[in-house]
């Protein structure tokens, strides 16, 4: 477009003659037409210019209020989730909670035969302390727990006089406050569903 006009603007002066009304003879020179176009032209250029300037800033401004807004959503989501975890620890109902895990400690009772189960000193590290009452204490040869998704699986071996590796094997429910799962019986090589209720 820049070069059509630089064009017309280098054609050589054309005058044309138009009678008025009054009958007089008028002379145009297409020169100085040709000038008020050129300048018209620049006018055009740089208020284009300024336009497309005052576009990029506006479309930085917009970006950079969307990348806000996006910033807030996330921060406000995640503080929702913090506050809904910290309640769910509060009242000991969830599932994952922080602490859970310190629900694992007591002493359980195991009813189909009066087995006695207690865990103590249980760490975040998936450590506990666990003894277990036939009814005479037997010795537990290993004790610990870990996740198991959204629930905590507990293990405990035995190894004593007819407990040559007897293993349990439980899963804890919050929803029943019950430690569930299976005993492995090594005597006669058997596996038993079996459950615990807590007594204290």
């Amino acid at each position: 477009m820049v070069n059509s006009l630089s064009a017309a603007v280098s054609v050589p002066e054309i005058r044309e003659q138009h009678e008025s009304r009054t009958g007089a003879s008028v002379v145009i020179s297409m020169e100085k037409v040709n000038e008020k176009r050129q300048t018209a032209l620049r006018i055009g250029i740089w208020l284009h210019a300024g336009y497309m300037s005052t576009k990029g800033r506006i479309m930085t401004l917009r970006r950079f209020r969307m990348w806000t807004s996006g910033c807030m959503t996330v921060f406000l989501f995640a503080a929702i989730l913090s506050f809904q975890t910290a309640a769910v620890a509060a009242d000991g109902s969830g599932k994952t909670a922080t602490t859970d895990y310190e629900r694992l400690a007591g002493k359980w009772l195991r009813p189909d035969g009066g087995y006695i189960l207690e865990l103590k000193e249980v760490g975040k590290d998936g450590s506990l302390k666990a003894s277990y009452f036939n009814p005479r204490p037997i010795n537990v040869a290993k004790a610990e727990w870990r996740r198991m998704g959204d629930r905590l699986q507990v293990f405990v071996e035995l190894r004593d006089v007819n407990y040559p590796g007897s293993t349990y094997t439980l899963i804890y429910s919050p929803e029943k406050d019950l430690l569930e799962g299976y005993y492995f019986q090594a005597v006669q090589g058997q596996t038993y569903t079996i459950q615990f209720m807590r007594t204290k």
